[in-house]
């Protein structure tokens, strides 16, 4: 695996909101949110070498952005994610992903400042988002 920075995209199975809803620009996390928000955080101890730059978790989605930074022991980012969506699906007790995940490299700092921004004020822009739908848990 190379170094570098991946920004990857999960989306909950049929888009439902199983991780809580959007109230006044900020998310408020469910009990599933908050599975969510754990399996998030305990993906530098279980992958030394993969740091959590940064990350949201949507009312139907979550976003990640993370930089591998040893090409010697670099997990492969499939790995990473295939193993944080078993560790949330074992969580909560049953799969709350779609199958597919969205993965794409990030060139430059600049695309870095771009997406971190974006994931940072996701809440906030909820309404415009294209993954963004009324549908209530």
């Amino acid at each position: 695996m190379q170094n570098g920075t991946y920004c990857v995209t999960i989306c909950a199975k049929d888009g439902h909101h199983l991780f809580g809803e959007i109230q006044g620009g900020a998310m408020v996390l469910s009990e599933n949110g908050e599975h969510v928000r754990r399996c998030i955080e305990m993906i530098e101890s279980i992958y030394p070498t993969v740091l959590l730059d940064e990350y949201v978790v949507m009312p139907n989605h979550v976003h990640l952005l993370l930089v591998f930074l040893d090409y010697n022991e670099n997990p492969a980012i499939k790995r990473v994610v295939g193993q944080f969506k078993s560790a949330v699906t074992k969580q909560i007790g049953f799969s709350p992903w779609q199958d597919d995940s969205y993965i794409s490299a990030i060139a430059t700092a600049s695309r870095n400042r771009i997406i971190r921004r974006y994931i940072r004020e996701n809440p906030a822009r909820w309404e415009k988002d294209k993954l963004y739908s009324t549908e209530c848990e």
